[in-house]
């Protein structure tokens, strides 16, 4: 649309050059309209599907704009309306332009597809640290306690059949319990409830017979811990990423925590011990010496639960 429009105006500005302007502004101006309205796969029965294929569209219209811009100073330059050096001095701007107008339509599906995933998050930030944390909420009255679902349902929005249909378990205290399946079955829905990041369609999950939409969130983090599938590591020292699980802890806490996350050693065995760099992202440390780290931070917090993704690691 923009490189038509480009095209309108510079039709306007040489409206009243020699007719064979009109005639070539014309057929450039189909080809744009027919590149840019008709659908990939029909090109291929005019021939130019090859065009489409190695050029993509932004591109292949940025070329019809410009030889339509190049044709109408050509016939100005000729007519004595414009000069070369008008030419040599637009072709540098137009690719600057064209250039950034390129990677934003390049870009468009990425920004498309981060614009949706920041929406719940605006959601949340709407809504307010108190009303965020619940602090009104219950309070989890014991250290111990077990985890219930009663007629769990969950329904992604926008799909009709449920992800979790009428679920009933029980976990009892000082128990370990594995959640197994392919993938779809539910399994990251259901973690994702146990954490409260999403509330039930139907039924409700309780600790210690309270129902965990009606207690106090930082009770409620208090008494589990949580690791992700993919922990945050950064581009710190080993003892300094397990201390963001304690700010103060004194270096034979994080020896401690490293030694229950069965870790120590590992660290230890390296040039630098616990002052080893792992780089961004934890690039100097496999997949389960991450989550050990992640262990080491949780054993901190001394929770009476743990949820975690992916503890095969």
């Amino acid at each position: 649309c923009s490189g038509f429009s480009i095209w309108i105006i510079s039709a306007t500005m040489m409206a009243d050059l020699h007719p064979w302007i009109s005639i070539s502004r014309g057929c450039c101006g189909a080809a744009a309209l027919f590149v840019a309205l008709v659908p990939t796969p029909a090109l291929n029965l005019f021939g130019i599907g090859r065009a489409i294929r190695n050029k993509n569209r932004v591109d292949l219209f940025s070329l019809l704009a410009l030889f339509c811009y190049v044709e109408a100073f050509g016939f100005a330059i000729l007519l004595q309306r414009a000069t070369a050096g008008d030419l040599i001095f637009f072709i540098p701007v137009w690719q600057k332009l064209w250039y950034q107008f390129g990677e934003l339509m390049r870009n468009m599906p990425e920004l498309v597809g981060a614009l949706s995933d920041a929406a719940p998050l605006r959601r949340i930030l709407e809504k307010g640290t108190a009303s965020a944390r619940q602090t009104n909420g219950q309070k989890l009255g014991c250290t111990k306690g077990s985890l219930e679902l009663v007629n769990v349902s969950f329904t992604y929005p926008g799909m009709d059949k449920p992800v979790i249909d009428r679920l009933n378990m029980a976990i009892k205290p000082a128990t370990k319990v594995a959640l197994l399946g392919p993938s779809g079955a539910g399994k990251t829905t259901l973690l994702r409830i146990f954490m409260r990041y999403l509330s039930p369609s139907s039924g409700v999950v309780l600790i210690n017979g309270q129902n965990i939409e009606n207690i106090d969130k930082d009770s409620f983090h208090n008494f589990v811990g949580i690791m992700p599938q993919m922990p945050y590591i950064f581009n710190t020292t080993v003892m300094e990423n397990i201390r963001l699980g304690k700010a103060d802890a004194s270096d034979e806490e994080v020896y401690e925590g490293c030694r229950n996350a069965m870790i120590h050693d590992t660290i230890m065995a390296r040039p630098h011990g616990d002052n080893t760099q792992i780089g961004e992202q934890g690039g100097f440390l496999s997949g389960g010496e991450k989550q050990r780290i992640e262990f080491a931070r949780l054993f901190f917090k001394a929770a009476q639960g743990y949820f975690i993704r992916r503890a095969n690691g």
